[in-house]
């Protein structure tokens, strides 16, 4: 069994603090987030134009839990044929087992959605699905490209573009008003917390996880 590094256990330690921490205030109905909550809905609400219920519908769209989890299937298949098992394997665990996960805490969290929303949306509220895709996918796209990338300048601008898409992500979600921003914070947690549990996973496993690695 590898041995896994102090620096790893404290971030996946903290992360999933995060996790806890935040589930608990919105789990306790914290009466000044509630108050937050829906001041900011109102606000987009009173904001709202027909280009940005368009330009919005197209970015929530590309992080719907069923487009990713199709895409991540898409990805894994991609990564086998061209002989990438570990990094096939961890998008299999990443995407769709994440998607599991996140699933089964809204159905135990239970949280309704916004009343007023502009599109229909189904299923509980807390976290934002949406946003934990966007995390994910992010982090995964990220993993793929940047072996390929050469100049430091296109990294940071790379980076940039993928936490720009997705913060637009989470604000999508809450301009259609299907989401409470404290769904999207949450959402964010989830997603940075699947993903120090997958890396911390696949170290104590020794299973290399990164383009270029061939076999288990």
């Amino acid at each position: 069994m590898k041995q896994i590094s102090k620096y790893r256990l404290s971030v996946f330690g903290l992360s999933w603090l995060a996790v806890a921490v935040w589930t608990t205030i919105v789990v306790s109905r914290f009466q000044p987030l509630r108050h937050l909550d829906h001041q900011f809905l109102r606000i987009l609400r009173a904001n709202g134009r027909p280009g940005l219920t368009t330009f919005f519908n197209v970015v929530t769209a590309m992080a719907d839990p069923t487009t990713v989890m199709i895409l991540g299937l898409t990805i894994t298949i991609a990564l086998w044929l061209m002989r990438q098992n570990p990094l096939a394997l961890k998008t299999i665990v990443f995407i769709v087992l994440g998607n599991l996960v996140v699933h089964g805490v809204k159905v135990l969290v239970a949280r309704p959605r916004p009343l007023q929303q502009m599109v229909p949306a189904t299923g509980f509220s807390f976290p934002s699905g949406h946003t934990f895709n966007a995390v994910l996918i992010a982090i995964l796209f990220w993993e793929i490209i940047a072996i390929v990338l050469q100049h430091q300048s296109t990294r940071v601008i790379v980076a940039a573009l993928l936490i720009v898409w997705v913060g637009l992500v989470g604000l999508s979600r809450m301009y259609l008003q299907v989401h409470f921003p404290s769904d999207i914070i949450g959402g964010l947690f989830f997603g940075w917390a699947w993903f120090e549990t997958t890396e911390l996973m696949f170290e104590l496993l020794h299973i290399p996880s990164r383009f270029g690695t061939h076999r288990f």
